[in-house]
């Protein structure tokens, strides 16, 4: 990302690193998530509660797409890949795929693409689990790329949305880097396993993310904040 911004002839800013609306863009995309996560973590509780599970929180540092965990040195190192994976996903997806396909396409053309480009992104791990015996079996790896892809197709869209709508990556950003350093360090566990009901969570931060367009779009609007420009013009005024 950095290179061809370089190579164009522009700098970060002109993909949506810039400092203008900083602060409000962080708060709004931290009141989006801090929201999200509550809800998907609350409901996934009281379900599992519901059916007898016995649900307790449990912090612990886990990525589990990479079937990893570790203390609090791997822990930091989470975190920190978590804050530069955001730099570079949303830098790439966001900042300069949509900046690209504004030149010729709509806004909702726009935002689709780079989303669809982005779930596609997350499918090689459904072959890393096959690869290590995670899943076998033609229906295993059907429903582990369901499973991967429509949630970031969804997310996509969202966070393609907030950075269309705020005409900056922080907003995104600061929501994408949230999201995944919650669900690789504070985890449900019941009598049915660690994370049994994640897919609980997951589907109702999606939910509750969607509904943030709205707060998204108000706040914006209300800021008067420009929407993202075709590349090939000036990202703000």
């Amino acid at each position: 990302v950095v290179l061809f911004v370089w190579a164009a002839g522009r700098s970060l800013r002109d993909i949506g690193l810039h400092s203008r609306w900083l602060g409000q863009s962080v708060f709004v995309g931290a009141v989006v998530m801090v929201v999200a996560m509550a809800v998907g973590y609350g409901a996934e509780f009281i379900i599992q509660l519901q059916g007898g599970a016995q649900p307790m929180f449990y912090i612990s540092a886990i990525d589990p797409k990479a079937g990893v965990s570790g203390g609090l040195l791997f822990a930091f190192w989470m975190v920190f890949g978590n804050f530069i994976n955001s730099f570079m996903e949303e830098g790439l997806f966001r900042g300069v795929m949509i900046r690209l396909f504004r030149v010729r396409l709509s806004f909702w053309l726009s935002n689709g693409l780079q989303a669809l480009l982005f779930a596609a992104w997350h499918l090689p791990w459904v072959l890393k689990w096959y690869q290590t015996g995670q899943i076998e079996t033609s229906g295993e790896i059907l429903l582990a790329a369901i499973g991967q892809f429509l949630p970031m197709l969804l997310m996509g869209l969202v966070w393609g949305y907030f950075y269309l709508k705020t005409g900056n990556l922080w907003t995104a950003w600061v929501v994408h880097t949230l999201g995944n350093t919650t669900f690789n360090l504070l985890h449900v566990t019941t009598t049915n396993g660690l994370d049994s009901g994640v897919a609980i969570r997951g589907l109702t931060c999606c939910v509750v993310a969607l509904l943030g367009l709205r707060f998204v779009r108000y706040v914006a609007e209300r800021l008067g904040m420009p929407e993202v420009k075709p590349w090939g013009q000036w990202a703000i005024n």
